[in-house]
């Protein structure tokens, strides 16, 4: 609403824009862009997409969490232990080497990725 009271009042988007680099220098086209991500979330807001985007990565974070946890605790391997006649901790300095390694890879991958 002001962004546009603004350009009603300056006329024309030219002149605002003119009078912004004035007033802030350096930051106008800066400034002019904060009311349009504005309308833009919303949007996104309004119409139900920033919920569906938040909780398909809030569901990925959790699903990779849960798949990382059983690397500690080796239930997968229970059967192949049981037929190798080894116990859970025979196993346990590799699990949680594997643990570790692939925490660091899944952290920066669901972090920048």
């Amino acid at each position: 609403m002001f962004l546009f009271l603004a350009i009603i009042l300056h006329q024309t988007p030219k002149r605002l824009l003119g009078s912004l680099h004035e007033a802030v220098k350096g930051g106008s086209g800066i400034v002019i862009q904060f009311p349009f991500y504005a309308g833009i979330m919303g949007v996104m807001t309004a119409s139900g997409l920033a919920a569906s985007i938040s909780s398909g990565f809030v569901s990925m974070a959790v699903a990779w969490g849960d798949a990382w946890t059983n690397l500690l605790q080796p239930f997968w391997a229970l059967p192949v232990l049981a037929i190798a006649g080894l116990k859970a901790k025979d196993i346990m300095g590799y699990c949680l080497m594997l643990l570790i390694i692939t925490g660091v890879i899944i952290s920066v991958g669901l972090t920048w990725l």
